[in-house]
C-alpha cells in the first residue's frame, strides 16, 4: 500500500525549502522515447500534488508529480490537471525530492513500466566550465567545453584545446580523466564523490584530489564554476601581457622571446589561454603537464617544447602564478632565472623619438609608428625618409631602407642581442653589412634620444 496522504504532506512539507530549478534537463536513449529529451522550463505559479511541474521548451511535454508521489513525464498538459499515472517516463516514491535529487531509477513505457539507467533528469547543462585548483594537478584546470557524447548518462566537457575530460563514473561521481580510457575504468584525478545528477558547478560538498596511486586527499580550494559567454571567450585573461628579460644572467638567449604578447580570445590550449608576441612568432601557451612555457614557432605547442618554462601553474595565469622562471641551456638541462619577469601591464619604456647617426641614408630622426610592433618590439620610421627601425625575430635592432622588409628581417644596419631594452640604452656596437653579406662593426652609428630644442 502507498504512503497515506498525511505521510506524504509531512514529506513534502520538510522538503518545501528545497530549491526548485528553473531548469531541467532530461535525457534518454534514442530509441526510448527521444520525443521526451530536452529541456524542460519550470511553469510559474502551477503545482501538481504540491509539487511544480515543468513544461518541455518547444515541445508540449510536462514532468509533474502524480498523486501516487512518483515523478511522470507524460506528452500531454492534460495528464497535469487529471494528475494522471500515465506517461511515457516515470520515475516512483520520489518522497518529496526533486526529480534530479529523488533515488532510484526512471523507468520507460512499453506497455509495462521498465527501469532503464540511461534515463537521466538533471539540472541545466553548462556550456562552459573553469576548473582551479591552487594545490593541483595543474594539467587539469583550465576551461572545458560540453560535448555532444555522454558517460553513464551524464554530459561530458572536454579541456579546450587539452586532453582532460570531465566525466560521471558508474558510481554517480564527478570524475576528472587523463585520457578516454580512464573512463572506461572510473578513474582519474580530481573527484566529487555522489552528484546526485546535479551537474558539477552545482553539486555541494569537497572536491578531492588523487595525491599517490591511492590516497585521496579533500581539498576545499578545488572550485568548478560555469563560464559566462565573455569569459568563454576568454576576456577575463589579460589582453597583453610583457615578457622582460632585461636583468636575465641569460638575456643574449632569451632575447628574441621579449616583449609584448597579445591574447587570441579564440583560442585555448590545455584549457588555459595563449598569447601571441605582437609581430612576431613566438607564443606563450600552457602545456598538457600543467607549465607555462614560451616556445619559439607555433609548432612547438603541439610538442610541448619551448625555452622558458614556469612549472606548475595550478590555474593561474602568467604574471600571477607562484614559482620562477626556467631557461633551457641544453636539452634537458634547465637552470633557474628568478630574474625573467612578466606583467599584465606592459611599461612603455621606448621612446616616441629616436635620432640615428651613421650613413647619410639612415640618419635622422626616428618617430615611433602608434599601434605597430615588430617580434614584440616597437618600430620607428624615419621622418625625413623611408628607413625603419624595429626589432628582428632573433632579438636584434635592426635599420632597414623600407616598411616591406621588416617582416623579412632584412636591413643593412644591426645593433645584436636588445635583450628587451630600446635602441637607444642597448649594450654593443651597431654594425654595417658589407658587399659580401658580412658584418662590420662600425662605432659611427649611434642611437641616441633627439636633442631638445630650446
Amino acid at each position: 500500500m502507498g504512503a497515506s496522504l498525511n505521510a506524504r504532506a509531512r514529506r513534502w512539507h520538510l522538503r518545501k525549502e528545497e530549491p526548485r530549478p528553473e531548469v531541467l534537463c532530461v535525457f534518454c536513449p534514442p530509441n526510448e522515447h527521444p520525443e521526451c529529451a530536452g529541456d524542460y522550463m519550470l511553469v510559474p505559479n502551477r503545482e501538481s500534488n504540491g509539487m511544480p511541474v515543468w513544461r518541455q521548451v518547444g515541445g508540449n511535454c510536462h514532468l509533474y508529480s502524480t498523486r501516487g508521489e512518483s515523478w511522470m513525464v507524460s506528452l500531454s498538459g492534460a495528464d497535469v490537471e487529471d494528475c494522471a499515472s500515465k506517461g511515457q517516463l516515470c520515475l516512483v516514491q520520489h518522497r518529496g525530492y526533486m526529480p534530479h535529487r529523488a533515488h532510484g531509477l526512471w523507468r520507460v513505457n512499453e506497455g509495462k513500466w521498465f527501469p532503464n539507467a540511461e534515463i537521466v533528469v538533471t539540472t541545466q547543462v553548462p556550456n562552459s566550465l573553469r576548473i582551479t585548483a591552487p594545490h593541483g594537478p595543474s594539467q587539469c584546470v583550465g576551461e572545458y567545453q560540453v560535448e555532444n557524447r555522454r558517460f553513464n548518462g551524464m554530459p561530458v566537457w572536454t579541456q579546450t584545446g587539452g586532453r582532460c575530460f570531465l566525466y560521471s563514473t558508474k558510481q554517480g561521481h564527478w570524475m576528472i580523466g587523463m585520457a578516454d580510457k580512464d573512463s572506461e575504468k572510473d578513474i582519474g584525478t580530481i573527484c566529487r564523490r555522489d552528484h546526485r545528477n546535479l551537474m558539477p558547478h552545482k553539486v555541494g560538498g569537497t572536491w578531492s584530489r588523487l595525491v599517490d596511486q591511492f590516497t585521496w586527499k579533500a581539498d576545499v580550494d578545488i572550485k568548478v564554476r560555469e563560464l559566462g559567454s565573455r569569459e568563454a571567450l576568454g576576456r577575463e585573461a589579460p589582453p597583453v601581457l610583457q615578457l622582460n628579460v632585461s636583468n636575465s644572467h641569460f638575456a643574449g638567449v632569451l632575447t628574441a622571446f621579449a616583449g609584448d604578447y597579445a591574447l587570441d580570445p579564440y583560442r585555448r590550449v590545455n584549457g588555459m589561454p595563449l598569447w601571441r608576441q605582437m609581430g612576431g612568432e613566438c607564443h606563450l601557451f600552457g602545456s598538457s603537464h600543467g607549465h607555462w612555457i614560451f616556445c619559439q614557432k607555433e609548432a612547438h605547442i603541439d610538442l610541448n617544447v619551448g625555452v622558458l618554462s614556469l612549472r606548475d601553474h595550478k590555474g593561474f595565469f602568467p604574471h600571477e602564478a607562484a614559482g620562477h622562471w626556467d631557461t633551457l641551456r641544453a636539452p634537458g638541462q634547465w637552470d633557474p632565472d628568478p630574474d625573467i619577469v612578466i606583467t599584465s601591464t606592459p611599461e612603455n619604456k621606448a621612446p616616441t623619438l629616436l635620432h640615428v647617426s651613421g650613413p647619410s641614408a639612415y640618419a635622422g630622426d626616428y618617430v615611433m609608428e602608434p599601434g605597430r610592433l615588430s617580434n614584440g618590439m616597437p618600430v620607428w620610421r624615419q621622418e625625413s625618409g623611408a628607413c625603419h627601425l624595429y626589432g628582428t625575430k632573433h632579438g636584434h635592432w635592426m635599420l632597414a631602407p623600407l616598411s616591406a622588409v621588416v617582416s623579412l628581417d632584412f636591413g643593412a644596419l644591426i645593433l645584436r642581442d636588445h635583450c628587451g631594452m630600446p635602441p637607444h640604452a642597448t649594450e654593443g656596437v651597431w654594425e654595417r653589412c658589407c658587399d659580401n653579406d658580412t658584418w662590420e662593426l662600425d662605432p659611427s652609428v649611434t642611437v641616441s634620444l633627439p636633442v631638445t630644442k630650446k
